[in-house]
């Protein structure tokens, strides 16, 4: 929600009709009221549902990432049993 607060344009608007009057809030502050927003769902989600359990699963899978000299980069995958 913080990247979101972010990137989306966000306007206070007061009053009705030709009395209405809207203007802009910082992308500090909307981002900031997006975070405690999601923070508040998330948690409020959270008590609902509970806590999940992981188990450690082991994948036999190695990615490996190698830059090259003049920019870009080469990325290799090995899947064993």
């Amino acid at each position: 929600m913080f990247g979101l607060g972010l990137v989306v344009p966000v306007e206070e608007c007061t009053g009705a009709g030709a009395a209405r009057s809207c203007t802009p809030v910082s992308r500090g502050e909307a981002a900031a009221s997006a975070a405690v927003g999601g923070a508040l769902i998330g948690s409020v989600i959270g008590a609902i549902i509970g806590s999940e359990r992981w188990a450690r699963a082991v994948l036999p899978l190695r990615v490996a990432v190698l830059p090259w000299p003049h920019g870009g980069a080469s990325v290799a995958l090995r899947w064993s049993r």
